[in-house]
């Protein structure tokens, strides 16, 4: 009876990890990567979305583009499309060629 009241916890654990391992969706960058710099998260629970960086502030707007409110910025944040080819992505807004990704209106 021992080992079996060691394993049941043990199992328990298990399954709760494979869980919240479910519940992630990644977000990337437009060349594919995955960000390492922040905390990227996705703006929608849809199947595609734009991904903001809640921790420092920002905020998803509905267009798809992150505002951050202490400098007044919107820009186009990562998205949870590996490719880019979904439209919330917002592949064609605020592309400069560099990896600034911030833009103003």
């Amino acid at each position: 009876m021992l080992i079996l009241t060691s394993v049941v916890p043990l199992f328990t654990f298990g399954l709760f990890q494979l869980s919240s391992a479910e519940g992630f969706t990644q977000c990337y960058y437009p060349d594919g990567s995955i960000p390492t710099d922040y905390v990227w998260e996705p703006c929608t629970g849809a199947n595609y979305s734009s991904c903001c960086v809640p921790s420092e502030g920002d905020v998803c707007q509905a267009d798809g583009l992150c505002y951050y409110p202490a400098e007044n910025l919107a820009y186009r944040g990562t998205c949870t499309d590996r490719t880019w080819n979904d439209p919330s992505c917002n592949a064609n807004i605020c592309v400069t060629g560099t990896q600034n990704l911030f833009c103003t209106f």
